[in-house]
């Protein structure tokens, strides 16, 4: 009996201190259609979380800390969400991302130190294969 109430203290002292709260939403573009495969990203971890076919996500997150997510999808403006994590769950709603016009091309990166004055594509057409960057140039 002794050895039952220890175990049962020990796993309720084991789980309050290592409680996780779940961080659910649903990913949309500004047409309301849900966006399958869009990107959820803790920042600061390399773990990376994609919606289902519905657009819908869940994370489940350590209890009593501030997290970073950034939401993102290919042809969509990504969007930065804080979140408290206070409760055993907190419901994002719906996220809505807005397509990015043709032609347009959006740099993103986690920290940079200096300015980019712009950035210069060439002529269609001559854009070599390989990454963004050995096609573009900084004036």
């Amino acid at each position: 009996m002794i050895k039952h109430l220890i175990l049962y203290i020990s796993i309720l002292t084991l789980s309050y201190g290592y409680s996780q709260t779940k961080v659910y939403g649903k990913v949309t573009d500004d047409l309301s259609r849900p966006l399958v495969g869009a990107e959820v990203k803790i920042s600061g971890v390399k773990q990376k979380y994609y919606t289902n076919s519905k657009g819908e996500f869940t994370l489940f997150l350590s209890s009593g800390l501030s997290y970073t997510l950034r939401i993102g999808s290919v042809n969509h403006y990504a969007k930065k969400r804080t979140v408290n994590v206070r409760r055993s769950e907190i419901n994002l709603g719906t996220i809505s991302l807005k397509v990015i016009p043709s032609g347009i091309i959006v740099v993103e990166t986690e920290s940079f130190d200096g300015p980019i004055e712009r950035i210069k594509p060439p002529p269609l057409g001559t854009v070599p294969s390989g990454s963004f960057w050995t096609w573009c140039e900084l004036e």
